[in-house]
């Protein structure tokens, strides 16, 4: 299917179903800023106390400064360190479980079924699920960092080699991790440039998003999964 095809079929796929995914967008948007904001408070808000303190003496030793910081770094009690380890680790894990299942209501217009907003948490209602999620998440991650290390080039590429491996673990639910980012390079021979086309094509309605201050997101980030959506179900299709 042609880049304006499946765009198309997007956008019609879409068409009655925005409100419904802009629910599960606004979850997703007060998890993310209620975890970070809590996150940066703890640890920040202690750290910027210190700073306060710190006299402003441009003859200060660069040793001075040290011995000061990690003296009144020492003050600041244990637990908050925790608390903020804590609320990280419980972000890393939930919010890309909320983005998976967001990309899977996506996944089921684009195959013609009905979505409601209660399917956006049954997606990722058993733990095993969401730990797997995780291990996915984490594992593509370091691999693309990994390649980027060697050379920019080749992270790129290697993340454009893993861009599926979301869809393939919704499709195959028992799949390892290590599986479904094998499958997903496996789809995406010969298909990485239209797939970096695809999402060059969206940029103008990027640039519309950020020129009315992210509102048009409510449109722009469904329609874009739902694209992507369809180029794994062509995907699909080409490789059967």
């Amino acid at each position: 299917m042609k880049r304006k095809e499946l765009k198309l079929k997007s956008r019609k796929e879409l068409s009655g179903n925005v409100f419904k995914l802009f629910l599960c967008l606004l979850v997703i948007a007060v998890f993310s800023y209620v975890s970070t904001n809590i996150s940066v408070n703890l640890t920040f808000a202690p750290m910027l106390k210190i700073l306060n303190k710190l006299p402003l003496n441009t003859e200060m030793s660069l040793s001075y400064v040290k011995s000061f910081m990690i003296s009144n770094l020492l003050s600041i009690p244990p637990i908050t360190y925790v608390w903020t380890a804590i609320i990280i680790i419980f972000s890393s894990i939930v919010l890309p479980a909320l983005q998976f299942s967001f990309n899977k209501l996506c996944l089921e217009l684009s195959r013609g079924k009905e979505i409601s907003f209660s399917n956006f948490f049954e997606n990722i209602s058993k733990l095993r699920i969401i730990l797997k999620i995780f291990l996915l998440a984490l594992l593509q991650q370091i691999l693309i960092v990994l390649w980027t290390l060697l050379f920019i080039i080749p992270g790129i590429i290697k993340s454009f080699s893993y861009s599926m491996s979301y869809y393939v673990l919704m499709d195959n639910p028992n799949m390892t991790p290590c599986e479904a980012l094998k499958e997903s390079q496996r789809l995406m021979i010969g298909h990485k440039w239209k797939f970096f086309v695809l999402g060059l094509s969206f940029i103008w309605w990027n640039i519309l998003a950020v020129l009315t201050f992210g509102i048009a997101y409510i449109y722009v980030i469904p329609y874009t999964q739902i694209t992507y959506a369809n180029f794994y179900n062509s995907l699909q299709l080409k490789t059967q």
